[in-house]
């Protein structure tokens, strides 16, 4: 999911910069957002069925907020550059 995320934000940043931004490019984003956090609920949720060291637990759960925090930062700038290029039209 973060190599999805990873390029689509780069396909909308290349348009924003070739001023080729469409609005469409947008509506994808908050749907690989939807299916990482689903992606890592899920591994959380197998992880603290089958896991029972608390050291472990704690972090492998850390590791799994990584990517996830990493997917929420595409969509957040995703979301900033589609801001600026309504409001620059």
């Amino acid at each position: 999911m973060l190599t999805i995320a990873c390029s689509a934000f780069d396909g909308a940043l290349r348009a924003f910069l070739h001023k080729k931004l469409k609005t469409e490019q947008f509506r994808e984003f908050p749907l690989i957002r939807a299916r990482a956090n689903q992606i890592v609920n899920s591994a959380l949720a197998e992880l603290f069925d089958t896991e029972t060291d608390t050291t472990v637990l704690l972090r492998e759960r850390e590791l799994y907020k990584h990517p996830h925090a990493a997917v929420a930062r595409c969509c957040e700038a995703a979301t900033a550059l589609r801001s600026i290029a309504l409001k620059n039209g």
